[in-house]
Formats: structure tokens, C-alpha cells, sequence
């Protein structure tokens, strides 16, 4: 059996093309866009998927509830950051490295109120 080939009118093939050219135009702009962000979703995901098993275990002994799960992920979240940036920096001065930028800036002086 011998197929027949279809017939494409000449208007047609150049709406396919701009088509083809309009969808590849806004993802180029997509990706372009989102480079600057592309860093920050890859480690996003990789604390996702590390965790994940963590999430199921806190879920399953809050019996089965979800948002007690994400809640106390949120919180231990929440906590270890601020540790994580204590406990690698160290109270060095400017052009120092390791330095924080608080231990840059002196506290302003309090006024009293006499």
C-alpha cells in the first residue's frame, strides 16, 4: 500500500515557520531571563530531593498530616540558616578575610534622653 503525500498550501508553510520562530524566540527569552537564577533553583532542588525522606518520616509520625510536616521543615529551616552563617564567620574587621559586615560598621551612639 503506497501512502499519499499530503499537500501543504505555500501560506501554511510560512505560518509554521514563524510559528516555529515565535516559540523559540520566547524561549530563548525564557532561558535568558532565568539564568541568573538557574545557580539558586539547582541547589533549591538538591535540599529538596535530600530532604524529602525527612518530610515523609515528620508527616508519618504526625499522623499523616502535611502541613505539620512542611511546618516543622520550615522552622528547622529557618533555624539552621541563621546558624550556618555564625559558625563560619568570625568577627574580622574590613579587608579582613571573614569578616562580617556588622563588625565593619561600628553601632551608633544612643542618644539620652535628658
Amino acid at each position: 500500500m503506497m501512502q499519499q503525500l499530503k499537500v501543504v498550501a505555500p501560506g501554511e508553510v510560512a505560518r509554521i515557520v514563524l510559528l516555529v520562530i515565535c516559540i523559540g524566540l520566547l524561549l530563548t527569552g525564557s532561558l535568558w531571563i532565568l539564568l541568573p537564577f538557574l545557580g539558586a533553583l539547582l541547589w533549591a532542588t538538591m535540599i529538596v530531593i535530600s530532604t524529602w525522606p525527612i518530610l515523609l518520616r515528620v508527616q508519618q509520625a504526625a499522623g499523616g498530616r502535611r502541613w505539620v510536616g512542611v511546618l516543622v521543615m520550615t522552622i528547622v529551616a529557618a533555624g539552621a540558616t541563621p546558624l550556618h552563617g555564625r559558625c563560619y564567620t568570625s568577627p574580622a574587621g574590613p579587608g579582613e578575610p571573614g569578616g562580617t559586615i556588622a563588625a565593619w560598621n561600628p553601632p551608633l551612639p544612643c542618644r539620652s534622653s535628658a
